[in-house]
């Protein structure tokens, strides 16, 4: 106990304590008797308690609490002396009591002060101890007899603040203070009060329940939790450390220190010892190793609770060997056991824990943790959603639940994985891996292993020639990375080259197959198969199946044999090269830097790219597909399907599209795109995208409107112009061309020259409130339209231009239903005849014949007759 001018202690081993007697000051100086300067002091009051009752239960007395320095939570260096029966000091009750301390003595108190700065930011500085001179901690020893156990002061602004004095009626404790014995705990417990702490039983905050014991403190009085301050402390061994709340408490007061024990620390204890202390570790990969016990232990890496380790004290309880803790600002890694069966338990991170050749019980507490199996009887406990895991397994083994991944060492043996997605991995010799459910990586390493994935998606890493892979049907997808020459398994269905592999052969399911750097050989065998090469120069066999190539290599070769082509299914090609398709190969797709495509006798689909391609179809009835870019496509023999490129009409590349002999088909989606036919090569057929006039393409029979093209022109052939039901004109030039168009309001365009056309239109589309007009060229009057019945159609309406053998059918205009398809006829001098009034001159023209050829006005005995219904007819 203590009070503000001195501290009494006892033992079991003591008598009762005697009161110290008071002490003056031999000169009102700085302190300690010596005029000079003093180290800063802060109190502080319960507005700046950390809240954490193990801490606060140290610091305050009363409502305030006291420090070295200006600040909490800051460092500070102070300086310490030993005094001598030569210093200057006190005059005690017996004359010449003031001793020096003993060089061991010396030494722990040295020690002690270096396991205060090696926790916080402590620092201690020494001067000597003189008649003029002494330091901020002044350490003292008195032969007094009234002086008991050992006392020191609190931080203050009072002379003798911070000394600390050491009595000579128990030397035997004192004068051999080694670590682990009562004169040890000695000196950090009085050094605790000189830098402001209190006992737990006299803070006036009320500790933690179970805390007021040297467990937690070693300012406490209590060798365990309720015993009796009445018998002092009752162990026969005591802490080698500051423990948990002295480290929170010192740390409170005066910062942590990052530095110490900041790289890759291992903490082990000799054989046969106990071990009562806390570990304060700053960074760093660290262990606790317990493999030279003699005894089984209990690790538990988290901090602020208990690990069993060592030989067995008595705390004047019962025997204890649960002393060893983690600061609660520290964190320790990792955990080896020993020998003999241990518990050893992890925390929230990555943790390897290897619990020695026992049967030990290891559990995790989140975090990726590694394990070492090497006992049948050892147990690994993980709880789900707790980082992912592995063992390394010297023996058989099967993972426990909520554990990743599996890693064989030691001889010949057997790994299982359970129901996560597993890594398992063999060793040297010939391992059976077995994956069950999920989807699981099997790697049998350089041994003949036999590798069973179970349920899932598997991998599979394949090196050694003698490795079976193992698949049940309906169990996934499945893969293999072979560094050896390799055949899949039945129900296996994908193969990657790897390291020095060249050949790879797929199996009767769909196959992906993919090469490496190498010159590889990959055969598809049956299935629809995926075959890539790789940048080697490879050569690819697709087997039967549609089989899909990948080529980057200009070396590349794509083999199809007769069978397979004949088994009525279309292989594909995927080139980032300039490619030719080889026989019996029916698609080609360019990709990357590829310009340059061509096909073969087969009816062919090529595809090109974003850049400029030329494109050769051959013979065969292609489809050819420039895409964007500049391109130049070659139809070829056959009935070709040319297309320029692909989308609306905001493309500004230009195509050009040769279609050869057949009837080919062209779609245009710029009005820049050329389209080379000759004649006498089929009958072809443009769809455009824009509008259209056929007299830059010439020998093209057939044009057709798409999307939002609204006007076609026909050339000097016997067209075929088609609308798209927009308001579409339609103006079919010389030859007898037909002009079909749907719903919109439709424009038709005739005049000299244009031969004999036929107008489709659209049954009853006047009805949907659009009206179409056939318009007539310049020069043409009204009384120059000599209109009858189609003599050639049931219900077509003729309209001749006289003098000419230019003539317009309008298909089906007369039909007693749905007719009428052209609401109104107009002249280029502004008149308009109106659908309903074309019987009229039906009517009255059905009494003459035609005027000749070359008679382009009618005669006098004509106009008589005519002059006024075509005048009334024609508004």
């Amino acid at each position: 106990m203590s009070n503000s001018n001195q501290e009494y202690q006892s033992n079991s081993n003591e008598p009762a304590e005697d009161q110290l007697p008071a002490y003056s000051l031999i000169y009102n100086g700085g302190g300690n008797g010596i005029s000079g300067s003093r180290a800063n002091v802060l109190q502080f009051d319960l507005s700046q308690r950390s809240n954490v009752a193990g801490i606060d239960n140290l610091l305050f007395r009363g409502s305030a609490g006291m420090k070295w320095g200006t600040a909490l939570n800051q460092g500070v260096n102070l300086t310490f002396s030993f005094s001598s029966a030569n210093s200057t000091y006190t005059s005690w009750a017996t004359p010449g009591s003031q001793l020096s301390m003993t060089s061991t003595q010396i030494t722990a108190a040295r020690q002690a002060m270096q396991v205060y700065s090696n926790i916080s930011n402590l620092s201690f500085t020494e001067v000597a101890d003189t008649s003029t001179s002494a330091g901020d901690i002044r350490w003292g020893r008195s032969s007094d007899a009234s002086v008991g156990t050992a006392y020191a002061r609190f931080p203050s602004n009072s002379g003798p603040a911070g000394d600390i004095w050491f009595g000579t009626k128990y030397d035997d404790f004192y004068q051999n203070p080694a670590l682990g014995t009562y004169g040890y705990q000695t000196f950090l417990h009085e050094l605790g009060h000189a830098m402001g702490l209190m006992h737990p039983h006299e803070g006036s905050i009320p500790t933690a329940p179970g805390q007021d014991q040297l467990k937690y403190s070693v300012m406490s009085y209590h060798s365990f939790d309720g015993s009796s301050l009445s018998f002092g402390y009752t162990n026969n061994f005591f802490p080698s450390s500051l423990m948990l709340n002295d480290i929170a408490a010192i740390q409170y007061l005066y910062g942590v220190n990052t530095g110490y024990q900041s790289g890759n620390n291992t903490y082990s204890w000799a054989a046969n010892t106990s071990v009562f202390e806390t570990i304060y570790d700053s960074g760093g990969i660290d262990t606790i190793d317990a493999s030279n016990q003699t005894l089984g232990v209990t690790l538990n890496l988290n901090s602020g609770t208990w690990s069993s380790i060592g030989k067995e004290f008595h705390n004047g309880q019962t025997y204890v060997r649960d002393c060893l803790t983690i600061a609660y600002s520290s964190t320790i890694e990792n955990a080896t056991g020993s020998a003999y069966n241990d518990t050893l338990i992890g925390n929230s991170v990555a943790n390897v824990i290897n619990g020695g050749v026992g049967a030990d019980t290891m559990r995790g507490n989140g975090g990726d943790d590694t394990y070492y199996v090497d006992n049948t009887g050892d147990i690994v406990v993980e709880n789900a959603n707790e980082g992912t895991d592995t063992v390394y397994a010297s023996i058989n083994y099967t993972l426990a639940g909520n554990i990743e991944n599996l890693t064989l060492t030691g001889g010949a043996i057997n790994g299982t994985g359970n129901s996560l997605d597993n890594i398992l991995i063999g060793n040297t010799y010939a391992n059976t891996l077995i994956g069950d459910a999920g989807n699981d990586t099997l790697d049998g390493d350089t041994g003949s292993d036999s590798l069973y994935g179970g349920l899932g998606d598997d991998t599979y890493i394949v090196d050694n020639l003698g490795d079976t892979v193992n698949e049940i049907a309906a169990e996934g997808n499945d893969t293999v990375n072979a560094s050896v020459n390799f055949t899949l398994s039945n129900n296996v269905e994908n193969l990657t080259l790897t390291g020095s592999a060249i050949i790879g052969t797929g199996n009767k399911s769909n196959n992906i197959i993919t090469g490496n750097n190498l010159n590889n050989s990959l055969y598809g065998d049956d299935g629809d198969d995926i075959l890539i090469g790789g940048i080697g120069a490879d050569a690819m066999y697709g087997g039967r199946g549609k089989d899909t190539y990948y080529v980057d290599n200009i070396n590349d070769s794509v083999n199809e044999d007769t069978i397979s082509a004949n088994y009525t299914e279309f292989d594909t090609v995927y080139s980032s090269v300039n490619f030719t398709l080889s026989n019996n190969v029916e698609y080609l797709h360019l990709t990357g830097n590829a310009i340059q495509g061509k096909g073969n006798s087969l009816n062919n689909r090529i595809f090109g790219n974003n850049l400029d391609n030329i494109i050769y179809g051959e013979d065969g009835n292609d489809e050819l597909t420039g895409y964007d870019g500049n391109d130049t496509i070659y139809g070829g023999a056959g009935n070709d399907l040319l297309i320029g490129n692909k989308g609306d009409n905001t493309y500004s590349d230009t195509d050009t599209l040769y279609g050869g002999t057949g009837d080919d088909r062209y779609y245009l989606t710029n009005i820049n795109d050329r389209v080379v036919e000759y004649e006498n090569e089929g009958n072809d057929w443009i769809i455009s995208f824009v509008n259209l006039d056929l007299n830059k393409y010439q020998n093209i029979e057939t044009g057709q409107l798409f999307e939002h093209a609204t006007t076609i022109t026909g050339n000097n052939l016997n067209n075929t112009l088609i609308g798209n039901g927009k308001n579409n004109i339609l103006s079919g030039g010389a030859g007898n061309d037909m002009l079909k168009s749907e719903h919109g309001n439709d424009t038709y365009l005739f005049g000299r020259g244009f031969d004999r056309d036929t107008i489709i239109e659209a049954w009853n589309a006047g009805t949907l409130t659009q009206t179409d007009t056939l318009q007539f060229g310049s020069s043409i009057s009204a009384d120059q339209l000599w209109l009858s019945k189609d003599t050639n159609s049931a219900y077509g309406l003729s309209i001749k231009i006289i003098g000419t053998t230019d003539e317009v059918i309008i298909s089906d205009f007369l039909a007693p239903v749905n007719g009428r398809t052209i609401e109104q006829f107009k002249t280029n001098d502004g008149k308009t005849l109106l659908a309903n009034n074309v019987d009229k001159l039906i009517d009255a023209m059905a009494a003459f014949s035609p005027p000749v050829i070359g008679q382009t006005t009618l005669p006098s005995n004509y106009q008589q007759a005519l002059s006024p219904v075509i005048a009334a007819a024609w508004a």
